[in-house]
């Protein structure tokens, strides 16, 4: 008898695990729908009419961290807004090149949201922004480092598939880029630029 009502009382607090649990789940998926609606809303938005403005939405819209970013990336593949941002990425890298502040904040935020590809595409954008804005790249990189934890030698010295297999082409960007953080003076910036340095030196003598 007392084996069963200790079986029965397990089977009680079993039970209610299983209900709390189903309410934090239900609670989240309900959560994460809403955010998607609402960065669905602002993305489009900004596809109508892309300005610092609109920008500056969509950043705010996005989430602030990967870890809050990936608790959605499977069900975010699914959606066509995702899909949407990926591919009309050149539109948000592009007046990034071209030093523009909040687009360039953007496209670091966008690391929230990304994998793979997506993620090699905003390597290979956000690292040559070193080439012609090197303080704007060292700015916005300190702001966002979070993101980029355990990532920096990817946006470094990601070149893309062009530079495959030629080693001397790579060596050469990577010195270039390297002269051209040298050229970024102030004590704000000297430890994030020193710590890109050696990752470009470290890349160098591998190739």
């Amino acid at each position: 008898m007392e084996f069963y009502n200790m079986t029965c009382s397990w089977f009680r607090v079993l039970n209610h695990l299983f209900i709390c649990l189903a309410i934090l789940t239900h609670g989240l998926s309900a959560q994460s729908a809403s955010e998607d609606i609402a960065l669905s809303r602002v993305w489009y938005n900004f596809l109508r009419s892309p300005s610092a403005q609109t920008a500056v939405s969509l950043y705010n819209a996005l989430p602030a961290s990967r870890e809050r970013g990936h608790e959605h990336i499977l069900y975010k593949r699914q959606l066509k807004t995702h899909v949407s941002i990926y591919e009309h990425l050149g539109l948000i890298t592009g007046v990034a090149m071209s030093g523009d502040r909040a687009f360039t904040r953007l496209a670091f935020r966008l690391y929230t949201i990304s994998d793979a590809d997506f993620t090699e595409t905003l390597d290979q954008a956000l690292g040559s922004l070193i080439d012609s804005h090197p303080r704007l790249f060292l700015e916005e990189l300190q702001n966002h480092r979070l993101l980029l934890k355990g990532h920096l030698g990817g946006l470094l010295c990601n070149l893309g598939d062009k530079y495959v297999d030629r080693s001397d082409e790579q060596i050469k960007v990577l010195k270039e880029r390297r002269r051209k953080l040298l050229s970024v003076a102030g004590p704000n910036l000297s430890s994030l630029r020193d710590e890109c340095l050696v990752r470009i030196n470290d890349e160098i003598q591998l190739l």
